[in-house]
């Protein structure tokens, strides 16, 4: 953000660069197909989209990765 903005803040910095590494095994057995997968398998976890409510104010918000998931999937198909 420019440093001439009504919203500038020098306590906002840019988002960091971030990897999320995903799998997903499927395999079908007749009518029934199998998935097994893992999401941010490596449970990156930065701090990403940090705002201030206002200029002013000492609340911020942030977003970041969803944590570390790991399913299983079953689909048949009549």
């Amino acid at each position: 953000m420019h440093p001439d903005s009504a919203f500038y803040s020098k306590t906002q910095t840019s988002n960091p660069s971030t990897n999320l590494l995903k799998g997903r095994l499927t395999v079908t057995l007749g009518r029934c197909d199998l998935a097994l997968y893992a999401n941010n398998i490596l449970d990156s976890h930065p701090t990403l989209y940090r705002t201030q409510d206002t200029g002013v104010s000492v609340l911020y918000q942030a977003l970041g990765l969803r944590p570390r998931t790991v399913g299983l999937s079953v689909d048949y198909h009549l």
